[in-house]
């Protein structure tokens, strides 16, 4: 009796030995899964972020004239501009601005001026402009770096509305705002600058230190 008794024990003990093992097998199987899923989420979150930028205020802000003079500590950089409402006309309008950037606390002269005009009207007329140009006593002015945005629609006024911009040598800015007469020419639309508005853009000139004049 006991020869038949030993083998069934043994058989118990190998099941009992298989069924542990099977179980451990199992369970790291379950941990390798799991950090895997976790190694590939982990990779996954950086490319997932999103980047978000802040517009800090400036460190100092003065005038002169109509010229707005920033100050940005962060950069250490200073910022020159000009807004002005352009035109005006039936169902139509256009908004300008200049601005250029230099290194430092010092309006020194930049190399070249940037130049942004936000036309409003209706969505066929809007859709037709790609770019803009200016002449001055005229003469046309060679302006470099010209974009154009989509339609966008301004709820506020009611009307689509198209971003265009581009950038002028400093030089050549001086002409522009010494000439006689500024023709702008956006599509089929011509206008001429106000001299309020060729006043601000003199302004910008008058901001920037000649090496006889700083301190």
């Amino acid at each position: 009796m006991e020869r038949v008794r030993k083998p069934q024990k043994d058989t118990l003990m190998r099941s009992i030995s298989y069924l542990v093992l099977a179980l451990l097998l199992a369970g790291s199987t379950g941990v390798g899964q799991d950090n895997k899923e976790k190694g590939a989420n982990s990779s996954a979150k950086p490319g997932s972020k999103k980047v978000v930028t802040v517009e800090l205020p400036p460190t100092s802000f003065r005038k002169v004239g109509q010229a707005e003079i920033s100050y940005f500590s962060q950069s250490d950089t200073t910022e020159v501009r000009s807004e002005l409402s352009g035109y005006r006309g039936p169902g139509q309008s256009a908004n300008l601005w200049f601005v250029f950037t230099v290194k430092g606390k010092r309006v020194v002269q930049p190399k070249i001026v940037s130049i942004g005009i936000a036309f409003f009207g209706d969505k066929v007329t809007v859709e037709g402009i790609t770019d803009f140009a200016f002449e001055v006593d005229g003469k046309s002015v060679q302006l470099y770096d010209l974009t154009s945005s989509g339609v966008g629609f301004d709820y506020n006024a009611k009307s689509s509305y198209k971003d265009l911009k581009g950038t002028i040598p400093f030089a050549a800015f001086e002409q522009v705002v010494n000439g006689q007469a500024l023709k702008i020419h956006v599509g089929e639309v011509v206008f001429e600058l106000s001299k309020d508005n060729r006043d601000a853009l003199r302004d910008m000139l008058k901001a920037v230190e000649h090496p006889s004049t700083s301190h």
